[in-house]
């Protein structure tokens, strides 16, 4: 996939080929699932394709209206062959690069809680199992993203303006 040098809005996303391009619009169709799958995700208003991989990772943005937030609160969403997680977007995560950062780092602390069998709460929203066998493959999984994927993630600043664009 050609790095993004701004978030493309969701019906705008184009991959390397036609299998790409099919893969990243399915994946963005999850992420919206995903995102509205939760009571506090009151309504979506934009959606942005930030970067990824069709069929991999791809990391999303959202403009929605957050039940206790208030409107137009900035989400990053991630799904792919990956525990599919959102964290809220703040001037920590302000790219990509950095949103998912973050989530690998969330999916560190996950393992780490679960393996002790401390709680998990207040930890990165994932629905996985917490036995020996699931959280060996998210601590794999993590690491992979680490190493091979997260230097390849844009690191542009996302900048919402009046139409949301950097």
């Amino acid at each position: 996939m050609l790095k993004p040098e701004r978030v493309i809005a969701l019906d705008s996303i184009v991959g390397e080929d036609d299998t790409d391009t099919r893969l990243l619009r399915e994946m963005a169709d999850k992420a919206e699932r995903y995102i509205l799958s939760f009571a506090w995700c009151l309504q979506l208003k934009e959606g942005f394709f930030a970067d990824g991989f069709g069929g991999v990772l791809a990391i999303f943005l959202f403009r929605a209206d957050i039940s206790n937030l208030g409107q137009d609160q900035w989400t990053w969403v991630f799904v792919g062959d990956i525990p599919s997680a959102y964290l809220e977007k703040d001037r920590d995560y302000g790219s990509p690069q950095d949103a998912f950062k973050r989530y690998i780092e969330g999916l560190d602390e996950w393992v780490a809680a679960a393996r002790a069998g401390r709680s998990l709460r207040g930890l990165i929203p994932i629905e996985a199992r917490t036995d020996f066998e699931t959280t060996n493959a998210i601590s794999r999984r993590a690491d992979t993203l680490r190493q091979h994927i997260l230097p390849h993630i844009s690191n542009n600043r996302f900048h919402p303006g009046p139409q949301s664009q950097q």
